[in-house]
């Protein structure tokens, strides 16, 4: 995860940090107890603070996942971006990404971020907010491999115009 001191250069304000402590604590929530029988009560008790606040920051629940996913996104990319940066090949990164992505003794975060993950996309089925970041998460998951991978491939690069703008699940 990121820290608070290293988004935005370590110029977070107090609301920052909670809105944070908020969206952390609404991914815990959601693994454990899955986006259906979760309350914003449940993040709020997680966290020692008043519904009313969660709802203050986050309108909806729904808000509230689609804000946490896309925190939970920007920290794995940060976090993803910091370890492929020391690997010097583009099999060093392919790997590492393989890792990141499907081994748990790798990746630290929890286990049970693929429940998270699961929750979001039967949400985007039938939720056009939460469809819409979907989409871009995948985008964004296609973009980011392509480039990670192809730099410093020694043949031409794998990723096509027609790869990496290609409709559907995330590779």
């Amino acid at each position: 995860m990121i820290d608070a001191a290293d988004d935005a250069g370590g110029a977070l304000g107090t609301a920052d940090l909670r809105r944070e402590q908020m969206l952390r604590a609404a991914l815990e929530v959601i693994a454990d107890r899955g986006y259906a029988d979760t309350r914003i009560a449940d993040v709020a008790e997680r966290i020692g603070i008043s519904p009313a606040l969660v709802i203050y920051y986050f309108k909806t629940k729904d808000q509230l996942l689609t804000e946490a996913i896309r925190y939970s996104e920007d920290t794995w990319y940060a976090n993803g971006q910091r370890r492929l940066a020391a690997l010097p090949t583009a099999a060093a990164r392919v790997e590492e990404i393989v890792a990141m992505s499907c081994l748990p003794e790798v990746d630290p975060e929890p286990h049970d971020s693929w429940l998270l993950w699961l929750d979001f996309w039967a949400l985007a089925a039938r939720n056009p907010e939460v469809a819409g970041l979907r989409q871009k998460a995948d985008e964004r998951w296609r973009d980011s491999s392509c480039r990670d991978c192809s730099t410093g491939w020694p043949y031409r690069s794998p990723c096509t115009t027609r790869w990496s703008t290609r409709r559907g699940p995330s590779i």
